[in-house]
């Protein structure tokens, strides 16, 4: 990402499933 994820963007991203190696256990 040319932009540091903000909080928003890293909950979109863990809901989207696109990182599930960060969602918790």
């Amino acid at each position: 990402f040319a932009k540091p994820l903000s909080t928003e963007a890293i909950s979109e991203l863990l809901h989207g499933g696109l990182v599930p190696e960060l969602e918790p256990a």
